[in-house]
This record gives structure tokens, C-alpha cells and sequence, in this order.
């Protein structure tokens, strides 16, 4: 969005910007000026109720989590594809068992897939 004057943002005009976005993040980034302002001005929370804004934080749950990573080859998939909840992953690994077997196995099927083609060649 194009830079605006100063005593531009309004509730709503921020509301309308609001709108325009899909997420809190984009919101955010994409309309630093009107975020800026319903935050100083206390109403930032009003907005994304309003306009339906999805605050992708909230998502990442053990479950959501496990379920994305199971998705994904390996940890680079993972953290390239799902970087907030690889970051949470590496938080709390421990409770994280699941994705630990399931990249181990990976792994270990790659090396064995490796070891074929070394074989065949």
C-alpha cells in the first residue's frame, strides 16, 4: 500500500486495510501504517475480529504440528515449508517423539536408497 499523510488512518480506513489482507502477518507487512495505528489507538483487537483476520500463531499446536512435519521428507522441508513451527519443533523437541522416529526413518530410508544406487553402479 502506498505510503499515506499523516492523520490519514481512521478506524475505519484501517478496518478497510484490514480487509484487504489475509492474515495478521500480511496485515502487518503489508499495511505497516494502519496496524501501527489501530495498535497505538488501542484497537487492534476490534480490527482483526472484524475483519476476519487469522493470526496464524495460534494454529501451531502439538498436534499441528506432528501433522506438518509427517508431511515433509526432511528437516529442511520442514523448516523451509513450516518455519514457525519448526522453530517451535526445536523448542521442545523432547515432546515432540513423533516427528523424531518419523525424519529418523527418513533417514534411514534415504541411506538405503544410497546404498542401492552404489550397489547398481
Amino acid at each position: 500500500m502506498a505510503e499515506q499523510l499523516r492523520g490519514y488512518w481512521t478506524y475505519s480506513t484501517v478496518l478497510d486495510a484490514a480487509k484487504n489482507c489475509n492474515s495478521l502477518t500480511e496485515f502487518n507487512r503489508e499495511c505497516r501504517g494502519a496496524y501501527d495505528h489501530a495498535r497505538r489507538h488501542g484497537f487492534l483487537d476490534e480490527i482483526i475480529r472484524k475483519s476476519g483476520l487469522k493470526n496464524r500463531r495460534a494454529l501451531w499446536t502439538k498436534k499441528t504440528i506432528t501433522n506438518a512435519a509427517i508431511t515433509c521428507e526432511s528437516y529442511k522441508q520442514f523448516r523451509e515449508e513450516y518455519p514457525t513451527a519448526y522453530r517451535l519443533y526445536l523448542c521442545n523437541k523432547p515432546l515432540f517423539s513423533r516427528i523424531n522416529t518419523h525424519f529418523r526413518k527418513m533417514e534411514e530410508k534415504r541411506a538405503c536408497e544410497k546404498a542401492r544406487a552404489k550397489r547398481a553402479a
